[in-house]
């Protein structure tokens, strides 16, 4: 029974991350590059994943003057995701190294294949000032039997 009851928790997972994230705007699909030094495990054993889209002063002005004049619309600025277990963790901080950066959308195909769940609705943000896009997630793990 058990054999059978993960890929039917990672499948509803995986279901119900590919719903909450629109593939097709293009801000989900954004390669956002670099791993936060606030990425890690925290005080209470949990780990969260903090990836930006520029570290430096220049790179941020660039960002935000492209947005604001509309030569580049949206970007995705800042993915933080918290909750995570270590293995999850590494997976995901794996793929942005390997991949030169990281998705929303492949963030939530990761999450999905470690059965992790969006929390409530008070534990979602998603906000966009001047074309910079945040997006925070605390997320829970669902086991299966």
């Amino acid at each position: 029974m058990a054999l059978l009851a993960k890929p039917l928790v990672v499948q509803a997972a995986k279901n119900l991350w590919n719903n909450l994230i629109d593939s097709t705007n293009p801000e989900n699909s954004q390669l956002v590059k670099h791993i936060s030094k606030f990425s890690g495990e925290k005080e209470n054993g949990t780990y969260t994943f903090q990836i930006v889209r520029d570290t430096g002063t220049f790179d941020g002005i660039k960002s935000l003057v492209g947005a604001v004049g509309g030569l580049m619309g949206n970007n995705m600025s800042m993915i933080v995701i918290w909750g995570l277990d270590k293995k999850c963790y590494d997976d995901l901080s794996i793929s942005a190294l390997i991949n030169g950066g990281i998705s929303l959308i492949k963030i939530g195909n990761i999450l999905g294949d470690h059965c992790f769940y969006p929390g409530n609705i008070d534990e979602i943000f998603r906000h966009s000032i001047l074309g910079q896009v945040t997006v925070r997630y605390k997320v829970y793990k669902k086991e299966h039997s």
